[in-house]
Formats: structure tokens, C-alpha cells, sequence
């Protein structure tokens, strides 16, 4: 629906372009986000400021019982750094070249990892001072 919504908004000439810029988001940002954004958000051999560990996000090496959480809890935050990457997508249209928004959505992910982790990580400097955000507008957003 979004890229419907970026295409109205943008000349026919542009419009290839940003249907093209929201499977990148997905791809580039998707590719990231295994990499290194969920171990930076999540993982346990941090500080609070920033997560380490769990890089290459591979959830077969943890308890049978408990893959299943982690496959939902990387799915579900795939979605919020995906979105974080879309918004400035729809700020852009027709305005940047592809190479350009390509580095930006491969490297927007660790943004959103890095509040993710102060949010929702239980070694988090916020989540330790009691911040409270459940539907996820702070990571997304900053």
C-alpha cells in the first residue's frame, strides 16, 4: 500500500524507481538487519548502550523450545527497522540516485537497532530506567 501511496506523489517518470526502492528496503535493509542489527539490539554480550553477540542471527544454535520465539521476536522486528527505513523513502522520491538509497538502506537498520536495543534489551539504558513503549514509535522514528 505504501508504494502505492509514494507512487501518487511522484512523476510517471520516477514511478519504476520507487516501486524498485521499496523491495530494496526490504532486501538491503533484510540483509543488515541478519547480519548484524538484531545481535546489536538483542544481544547479550553488550552494555547498555549498544548489544553484542548474536550476530548473523541463526536461532537452529538455541534451545529447540525457544527458536520458534526468536524466529517471531527477528520477524517482528525486521518489520519495525523495515518500516524505519521507508520513511525516509517516501521523502526522497524522485530526488536521489538508487546507489545512494541503497547504502542508506543497507546502513538505516543499525540505527533502529541501536534505540531497539535501549528500549526493548534488558540490559538497555532506557528499558533500565523504566521507558515505556509498547507499540514502538521510538525506535522507529529517531
Amino acid at each position: 500500500m505504501k508504494c502505492v501511496v509514494e507512487r501518487g506523489y511522484v512523476s510517471p517518470k520516477h514511478s519504476v524507481n520507487t516501486m524498485v526502492k521499496n523491495i530494496v528496503d526490504i532486501v538491503a535493509g533484510g540483509i543488515m538487519f541478519w547480519m548484524f542489527g538484531y545481535g546489536i539490539a538483542f544481544g547479550k554480550d553488550g552494555n547498555s548502550f549498544i548489544g553484542g553477540g548474536n550476530f548473523f542471527f541463526d536461532p537452529s544454535k538455541a534451545q529447540p523450545y525457544k527458536q520458534t520465539y526468536l524466529y517471531i521476536n527477528w520477524i517482528f522486528h525486521f518489520a519495525f527497522a523495515s518500516t524505519a527505513i521507508t520513511i525516509v523513502s517516501g521523502s526522497i522520491a524522485g530526488r536521489m540516485k538508487m546507489s545512494g538509497y541503497i547504502a542508506w538502506a543497507f546502513i538505516a537498520p543499525l540505527f533502529y537497532s541501536l534505540v531497539a536495543h535501549w528500549q526493548w534489551s534488558e540490559e538497555g539504558w532506557l528499558s533500565k530506567m523504566g521507558f515505556a513503549d509498547f507499540a514502538g514509535c521510538g525506535p522507529v522514528h529517531i
